[in-house]
């Protein structure tokens, strides 16, 4: 996921403009269903953003606290094929 933001200080002011480049990494297994009509996936994802571009200072030094990546996390999606 592509992510433009904008950067605003405490008095609501613009201090910059940014890109963030979002990505999530999943592994996991479609159990099909009732002749593959209906189908069951779970999954256990990592997520990371890669990308950072025009970060303020202010902005950096608190993100520097927690690593540029979210631990495993369950999914399960479900769906209907045409």
């Amino acid at each position: 996921m592509n992510a433009f933001q904008k950067y605003i200080d405490e008095d609501d002011k613009k201090i910059a403009n940014g890109y963030t480049l979002f990505m999530t990494y999943r592994l996991g297994y479609q159990v099909k269903l009732f002749k593959n009509r209906f189908f069951i996936e779970p999954s256990i994802g990592l997520t990371h953003w890669p990308v950072q571009t025009n970060v303020p200072q202010s902005f950096e030094l608190v993100e520097s606290k927690w690593p540029k990546y979210f631990g495993y996390e369950p999914g399960l999606h479900f769906g209907f094929n045409f």
